[in-house]
């Protein structure tokens, strides 16, 4: 009787046992396949993120029109590392502001000479409220556009079409000779960022020369009775002749890698 107790005892021991190892084997195994899918998914996370980035740099490196700049605006990259987010918004709304700059610069240019000849010129009122409008736009971009790291071409038209930006949104400042303190902080901000330039390209005599100007500018905008002369202070606001390349004129300027 206790042989048979002892062999029955031994039989649940051995059930017992392959039960419970067999429970665990099947942890294990669901364990592994857990972690097998989960560095599967961060896999095909990494190849999506990857391609994803590849993508949208070739964009970038590619875009040639405002077209093509505003649907890289409207691009989903949400899918990219945060950093890397930061840093496509920061040259797309960059290469925005190079673009609607320019475009306003033209406009204006072409106000200057509606004015050389008839100083109600009708059609130049046109192009300076044109104007007015892409620099409302390109208010949105300002807070969010940067240097681009070793690309110093890059970086210093950036703070040379800064420069000029702010000079230039003076001539949308309403009663200008009222606002003296104003026109005085955009002039510094213009100044600011023409000194940036020369960080980068300190022998640029654009750059060398628009600070000279600007300074001129500074002590003649206001006379010393405090009032402005507002006809001839609009026209020295207003950028020069068409293709003049210089301080202050509509020109190209060599572009860097973006």
């Amino acid at each position: 009787m206790k042989k048979w107790l002892v062999i029955f005892l031994c039989i649940i021991a051995a059930y017992s046992f392959w039960r419970i190892s067999t429970y665990f084997f099947s942890i294990h195994e669901e364990r592994q396949h857990i972690v097998q899918r989960h560095t599967e998914l961060h896999r095909e996370a990494a190849a999506r993120a990857y391609n994803a980035s590849e993508d949208i740099w070739h964009r970038l490196m590619t875009a040639r029109t405002l077209e093509a700049w505003e649907e890289l605006l409207k691009t989903d990259i949400s899918g990219l590392p945060e950093m890397e987010q930061q840093r496509v918004h920061m040259v797309i709304k960059s290469k925005l502001f190079e673009i609607l700059f320019w475009q306003a610069e033209t406009l204006l240019a072409r106000a200057r000479g509606f004015l050389e000849q008839d100083e109600n010129n009708i059609m130049a009122g046109v192009y300076i409220e044109k104007a007015r409008i892409i620099y409302e736009r390109v208010k949105e971009f300002m807070p969010d556009i940067g240097e681009i790291q070793g690309d110093l071409l890059w970086n210093m038209r950036l703070h040379y079409l800064k420069g000029v930006y702010y000079f230039r949104s003076l001539i949308f400042m309403k009663k200008i000779q009222e606002q003296r303190s104003k026109v005085e902080d955009v002039m510094a901000q213009s100044v600011t960022s023409f000194d940036k330039a020369l960080v980068y390209a300190p022998k640029d005599h654009d750059t060398q020369v628009a600070i000279e100007v600007l300074q001129k500018k500074v002590k003649n905008t206001f006379s010393s009775s405090g009032t402005v002369d507002n006809k001839r202070l609009e026209l020295q606001l207003l950028p020069g002749k068409d293709k003049e390349v210089g301080p202050f004129q509509v020109g190209p300027r060599e572009e860097g890698k973006y």
